[in-house]
C-alpha cells in the first residue's frame, strides 16, 4: 500500500467514524402527551418500547391533567400561551369546543393512518366537527347495564338480564325488597348533570327522540321529540314511584355494595366489577341498555378522544403516536386493562375472547353516540333540575321537558 493510499484510507475511516458518532449522538425527539385518564400511560409505555425496539430517537412523555374540567382549563391556558402539548387526550364531549375555537389540527389528511375502517360510524362522528376529523376515539367509555346474577336467580329471574323497558321494570320490581335493604335499580337520580346524559339520554335515543337539533345549537327535545322524550321521562318516574330506586337505601348503599341488583354505568368499570367477582364470589352480567318495545338499544359514548393542537411542535411525530394509539397492539393493551377497544375488529383479542360477557360491549359500541354541542354548561342546570323534579314526581314529564327546552334555548340565545 502506497503512502497516498494509506492516507486516503485513514481519512475515509475518520469520516465514517465521525458520521457514526454523530448518528449515535442524534438527539431524541420527545413528544408531550397530556391526558386525564391513567390508561393513556399504557399507550405511552408501549409506544416508547416500540420506538426503542426500532432504534428510533423518538419518545413520548405523559402529563396527567386531573378531572375533565381541570384538564380543559389547563389545555385552554396552554393553547392561549402558545405552549400546547403535541397530543391532547380529553373528554370527548369537549371536542366541539376545542375544534370550534381553532385549538385542534384537522386530521382528515392523515385519516388513513388511524385504523378507522371498522370503528362504528357513530364513534368516528364523535370526533368530527363541522364535517372535519379532529381526533381519534382512543379510549371509549360506553353506558351499559350491569347486574348481579345471584340476586336475579334468588328472585327466580333469568340471569340473562333485561332486554326491554318492560323487562327492566318487571325485574327491578321483583328484585326490590326494602325489608332486606335490597333494591332493583341503582338509578342515582340524585346525581344529575353528565350522569343524566350518560344514563337517561339513551332511553330517549332508543325511543327515536333526541335532545338537540343536528347542529347542536338548540334543544328540541319537546318541540320535535315530544312523544319519545315524554315516554322516557315517564318510564323513569314510574320506577322511582314504584320504589325500586336504590337512592332510597337508608345507608346510601347501592350496586357496588350488592344492595342493588342493576346499574347503568360506564364500560370503564369492568375491572372494578371483575375484582368484586374475584374477591366476593359475586357473578355478574352485562347487557346493552334496555330498549323500548319496537325501539332500539342505545348507549352514550364518553371516554377520551385524542388529537393534535394546531401549534404542536412535533406534528408528524404526534400523528405517528395517534396511529399507534389506534393500532391493535395499543388497543389490546387497553382491553387487558378492561377498556373497550374502539374498533369492532379489535374485540377478537385474548382478553375479550376469554371473557364472553365482554362481547356484549361490542353491541353497545355499535349503537353508541355522544352529545355534540358548544353549550353543555348552559344545558346542565335546567336539564338536571327539571328532569329530577319529573323523576321524583314533583312535576309532570311534559312540563319538565317544555320548561327545560325554553330555559336552555333562552340561555343559548343570550350568550
Amino acid at each position: 500500500m502506497t503512502r497516498r493510499t494509506l492516507v486516503c484510507w485513514l481519512l475515509a475511516a475518520a469520516v465514517v467514524a465521525t458520521l457514526a458518532l454523530h448518528a449515535g449522538a442524534q438527539e431524541t425527539t420527545v413528544i408531550s402527551v397530556w391526558t386525564r385518564l391513567s390508561q393513556m400511560e399504557l399507550v405511552v409505555d408501549l409506544f416508547n418500547q416500540e420506538m426503542e425496539r426500532q432504534g428510533r430517537p423518538l419518545r413520548a412523555e405523559l402529563t396527567m391533567l386531573g378531572a375533565p374540567n381541570e384538564a380543559r382549563e389547563k389545555f385552554t391556558i396552554a393553547v392561549a400561551a402558545g405552549t400546547p402539548p403535541d397530543v391532547i387526550s380529553s373528554d370527548v364531549v369537549q371536542w366541539p369546543e376545542f375544534a370550534e375555537q381553532g385549538m385542534l389540527l384537522p386530521l382528515d389528511r392523515y385519516a388513513d393512518r388511524f385504523h378507522l375502517d371498522e370503528v362504528p360510524g357513530g364513534i368516528v362522528d364523535a370526533v368530527r366537527w363541522r364535517g372535519e376529523l379532529y381526533g381519534v376515539p382512543v379510549i371509549p367509555d360506553l353506558s351499559v347495564l350491569f347486574f348481579w346474577t345471584r340476586l336475579f336467580e334468588e328472585a327466580g329471574l333469568p340471569s340473562t338480564g333485561p332486554e326491554t323497558w318492560d323487562d327492566l321494570a318487571e325485574m327491578a320490581y321483583k328484585l326490590t325488597q326494602p325489608s332486606k335493604e335490597q333494591y332493583g335499580w341503582d338509578m342515582k337520580v340524585i346525581w344529575g348533570d353528565g350522569w343524566y346524559l350518560f344514563t337517561f339520554l339513551p332511553f330517549v335515543w332508543g325511543n327515536g327522540g333526541d335532545l338537540l337539533d343536528p347542529e347542536g345549537d338548540r334543544v328540541t327535545i319537546w318541540s320535535q321529540h315530544r312523544v319519545p322524550a315524554e315516554e322516557a321521562v315517564t318510564f323513569w318516574a314510574e320506577q322511582v314511584t314504584r320504589g325500586v330506586n336504590a337512592d332510597l337505601h337508608p345507608s346510601g348503599h347501592g350496586f357496588w355494595e350488592i344492595a342493588a341488583a342493576m346499574r347503568i354505568d360506564g364500560s370503564s368499570v369492568v375491572n372494578g366489577i371483575l375484582e368484586r367477582e374475584r374477591d366476593l364470589g359475586e357473578p355478574w352480567g352485562v347487557v346493552p341498555i334496555p330498549r323500548p318495545a319496537g325501539g332500539n338499544h342505545s348507549s352514550f359514548l364518553g371516554g377520551d378522544a385524542a388529537g393534535i393542537p394546531r401549534a404542536a411542535r412535533h406534528i408528524p411525530e404526534a400523528v405517528e403516536f395517534l396511529s399507534f394509539a389506534m393500532s391493535y397492539e395499543a388497543q389490546e393493551a387497553l382491553a387487558a386493562a378492561g377498556n373497550v377497544p374502539a374498533s369492532i375488529a379489535y374485540f377478537d383479542n385474548p382478553y375479550f375472547t376469554q371473557e364472553p360477557r365482554l362481547q356484549q360491549l361490542a353491541l353497545a359500541l355499535l349503537n353508541a353516540r355522544t352529545v355534540k354541542t358548544l353549550h353543555l354548561p348552559r344545558i346542565y342546570p335546567p336539564f338536571t333540575g327539571y328532569l329530577r323534579q319529573a323523576f321524583e314526581g314533583q312535576i309532570p314529564a311534559r312540563e319538565a321537558l317544555e320548561q327545560m327546552e325554553l330555559e336552555i334555548n333562552a340561555a343559548i340565545a343570550q350568550r
